[in-house]
């Protein structure tokens, strides 16, 4: 292929790639993307088990080949070398080291970050076909390859190919919440520029997922400053807390025993949810729940205050607060080793709980930026 015509030809994959990439991402991260109804289940499935092979190479294979046969139809997916002198054949090393390595930079090397991808032994074949496959290692990520590859070239089918092409970035997205986001904590800060920063992450729409993250890092930071608790466990956002066996969304302990109850709301408290979280706290024995919201709802304000007086007399702490004025009391007490302390807690969080990327982005930036 002559350098202009291959280089019109990266261009356009490099083009072709970023925009598919953006809108599969901005609906991967609203929770909308949807499966296109042409590509299997058991097609997303092998996608997804290449994707996470043990085999570096073969996180490549489906992103760089797919790519290709999208933007030139005539190609074959399955060719690596364009020596091969088959129909369709066209060197698939170039277009991984020019164009997939790049872009999978800036996108946190979230396919294993190799410089060279199509180097390898596995990768030094002429193409995908079932006589190079003997001598493979990771033998079924091999022949989930192959069985993708020739799902698209058999079809051969522009529409179906960039069905497939969809679902190989959506699970490709999958993988960032494995990515490695670096969460620059200050050495010091202050109650007041803590404060401010929980409020700047807050501000935004998570469906709850930052409002109890940053009240896990709290408890977990309470914790070890005191030592008043030795184990924050904290359940999955929107997941019922009976399916997980909590009471609540999240349960302060020591040596086995929940101490406090804390449910975490990023709306005005309902008389509904305080009365479903009393009656799982009174069933375990529990008797100090706190509700960490955003306020109380008008119209349920003194129905819930009621509640809250009879229950203190059945014997049951119950506790009202919103996330900043909650935080901001206790890093008065903590000092600033604990202040600290909760910074370095609130990433790992964010990481242990698979949180959106563009959350756990969030609070990188603010923390950069502090």
């Amino acid at each position: 292929m002559p350098k202009k015509i291959r280089d019109e030809f990266l261009n356009l994959c490099e083009s072709y790639l970023n925009s598919n990439w953006d809108s599969v991402f901005a609906s991967k991260e609203a929770g909308t993307f949807v499966r296109p109804a042409e590509v299997s289940e058991e097609t997303e499935l092998r996608i997804r088990k290449v994707l996470n092979s043990g085999t570096l190479s073969y996180h490549y294979i489906l992103i760089t080949q797919i790519l290709a046969k999208v933007v030139k139809p005539e190609l074959d997916c399955r060719s690596i070398q364009k020596k091969s002198g088959r129909p369709g054949a066209f060197d698939a090393r170039s277009l991984a080291t020019k164009v997939i390595v790049p872009w999978e930079r800036r996108n946190h090397n979230l396919l294993g970050g190799s410089s060279d991808p199509y180097v390898s032994n596995p990768m030094r074949i002429p193409g995908v076909y079932p006589e190079y496959a003997s001598d493979k290692r990771g033998k079924e990520g091999w022949a989930d390859i192959e069985l993708v590859l020739s799902f698209v070239e058999d079809k051969n089918d522009v529409t179906y190919t960039k069905s497939v092409y969809e679902v190989v970035l959506s699970e490709t997205h999958s993988l960032l919440a494995d990515a490695n986001i670096v969460y620059p904590v200050p050495h010091r800060i202050s109650r007041e520029s803590i404060a401010n920063l929980i409020l700047a992450f807050v501000n935004e729409p998570s469906g709850g997922d930052r409002e109890e993250t940053i009240v896990t890092a709290l408890f977990r930071a309470i914790g070890t400053e005191f030592h008043y608790y030795n184990e924050i466990k904290r359940g999955k956002v929107n997941a019922a807390d009976a399916a997980s066996g909590m009471a609540a969304d999240i349960e302060c302990m020591y040596d086995d025993r929940v101490k406090l109850l804390v449910e975490v709301k990023d709306h005005a408290l309902t008389i509904a949810e305080i009365s479903s979280t009393i009656d799982k706290a009174r069933t375990k024995k529990i008797t100090e729940t706190l509700f960490i919201c955003n306020g109380i709802k008008e119209t349920d304000k003194n129905a819930i205050l009621d509640l809250i007086q009879s229950e203190f007399t059945a014997g049951q702490n119950i506790y009202i607060d919103d996330v900043s004025s909650f935080a901001k009391g206790i890093f008065a007490i903590l000092g600033e080793r604990g202040r600290v302390k909760f910074l370095s807690e609130v990433g790992p969080e964010l990481d242990r709980s698979r949180s959106l990327l563009k959350h756990r982005k969030a609070w990188a930036a603010l923390l950069k930026a502090f």
